[in-house]
C-alpha cells in the first residue's frame, strides 16, 4: 500500500509541478528561483525522453548507461551554463560533476533494484503457474 501511495504521490507531482510553474509564470512572477526551477524541469523531461536508451536492444547495459549518463550529464551542464553557475566550463564541471554522479549513481540504482525486484516477482509469479499446471 505504501508503494502505491508513493507512485501516486510522484505522479501527483509530475503533474502538478510543470502546472503550476506555469501559472506562476503566467501570474507574473520572474525570479530567478521560478528561471532555474524552470530551468531544471525542462532538462528532468529530456532525462526522461533520454531513457528511451534503455529501451534500445542491439545496446548492452553498460553501453546504455554510459551513453545515457553522458548525455544527461551534457544537458545538467548546458542548464548550469545557462543559469550561471559557473564563471567558465571548468568551473562549472568541477563543481557540478560530483553533484551530478551522486545524483546519477542514486536514481540508476533505486531504479535498476526496482526493475530487478519487478522481475524476480515476475519469475516467481510465473514459476508458480508453472507449479500450478504440472499439479493438475
Amino acid at each position: 500500500m505504501i508503494k502505491k501511495i508513493v507512485s501516486y504521490a510522484i505522479l501527483g507531482m509530475g503533474i502538478g509541478s510543470p502546472i503550476f510553474t506555469a501559472c506562476l509564470w503566467l501570474g507574473g512572477n520572474d525570479s530567478a528561483g521560478l528561471r532555474d526551477t524552470t530551468a531544471w524541469l525542462a532538462a528532468s523531461a529530456v532525462y526522461g525522453m533520454l531513457s528511451l536508451i534503455y529501451e534500445a536492444d542491439g545496446l548492452k547495459l553498460p553501453v546504455k548507461v554510459g551513453l545515457h549518463a553522458l548525455l544527461c550529464g551534457l544537458i545538467s551542464l548546458a542548464v548550469g551554463r545557462f543559469l550561471g553557475y559557473g564563471e567558465s566550463l571548468g568551473t562549472l564541471f568541477l563543481g557540478m560533476a560530483p553533484v551530478f554522479i551522486l545524483i546519477y549513481g542514486l536514481i540508476w540504482g533505486a531504479m535498476y533494484a526496482a526493475d530487478r525486484r519487478r522481475a524476480r516477482k515476475l519469475n516467481e509469479r510465473l514459476k508458480e503457474k508453472r507449479n500450478d499446471k504440472k499439479e493438475r
